[in-house]
């Protein structure tokens, strides 16, 4: 599939999932678009303890706000941008618009997976300017956006297919995919992501640069370096979603069978 010659509202819109088939015992639907949803904070050490799994109430993270839109940004849904602001819904969207938030900032999301259930779904994901992220404390991927966009300098995230636990990249240009099996689990799984705002550090942009625009240099996956600083309009996207189907267990399902036979039996004796 030649992903640029699709629309973004296309390729987005296939992230909405309709499901139906044979009967189960029980069906959750796992909600991972951005928003209030996520934990957020510009704390690293919280997010290292986030990485481990300790992700407690009152321990320090907001709610992440959303939606944290912009209008340099215009094909992506609003609703699933969000960013780090502590501020009131007023203050928010002025710092969305004008880009002037924090350069950094972490995500956090947890949910639990019903032993025996059945998983699938799917998940695009992107930042400005920098993505990496962890699940289950393990390294999963890291994009740049400037290696993410179409003709019109517009964002194309990456889309993930989720089968059991493992994960598999649809579509995007990520540097290093890690191990992708494997990668949830039964019970809590954890997302965390790192969002920057910035330049990474090459040919074209130097050390030098960095400290001329007051950023901090951090070091990324791959042996890169990446100059975390204003460049305005930040903001880390991600929209999906995850079903996990518990099978209807056999000794129901053959319950039901034989009140469906007894049922048909009493009619055609009353008829």
């Amino acid at each position: 599939m030649n992903y640029r010659t699709l629309s973004m509202s296309v390729i987005l819109a296939g992230l909405s999932f309709a499901w139906g088939g044979i009967a189960h015992g029980g069906t959750t639907v796992i909600n991972l678009q951005g928003g209030a949803n996520w934990q957020s904070t510009t704390d690293g050490l919280l997010a290292t303890q986030w990485n481990n799994g300790n992700v407690t109430p009152g321990d320090g993270g907001i709610p992440a706000f959303s939606p944290y839109s912009n209008s340099a940004t215009t094909t992506l849904n609003q609703n699933s941008m969000m960013w780090y602001c502590a501020l009131d819904t007023a203050g928010c969207l002025d710092q969305a618009e004008n880009g002037s938030g924090p350069v950094e900032a972490f995500f956090v999301r947890q949910f639990a997976i019903k032993d025996g259930a059945e998983i699938s779904g799917a998940f695009a994901i992107i930042a400005d300017d920098f993505v990496r992220l962890n699940i289950n404390g393990q390294f999963v991927m890291d994009a740049l956006l400037d290696d993410n966009t179409d003709a019109n300098g517009q964002p194309l995230p990456l889309i993930f297919d989720i089968h059991g636990f493992d994960l598999s990249l649809r579509t995007g240009n990520a540097l290093d995919l890690g191990t992708l099996a494997g990668v949830l689990s039964y019970g809590t799984n954890t997302f965390v992501l790192q969002a920057m705002d910035g330049n990474l550090i090459n040919g074209g942009f130097s050390v030098d640069d960095c400290a001329d625009r007051n950023g901090t240099v951090r070091q990324i996956p791959g042996g890169r370096s990446f100059c975390s600083s204003d460049r305005l309009f930040e903001y880390a996207f991600i929209q999906g979603s995850m079903l996990a189907v518990l099978p209807e267990p056999t000794t129901l399902a053959l319950l039901g069978s034989a009140l469906a036979g007894l049922a048909i039996r009493r009619r055609s004796k009353s008829a």
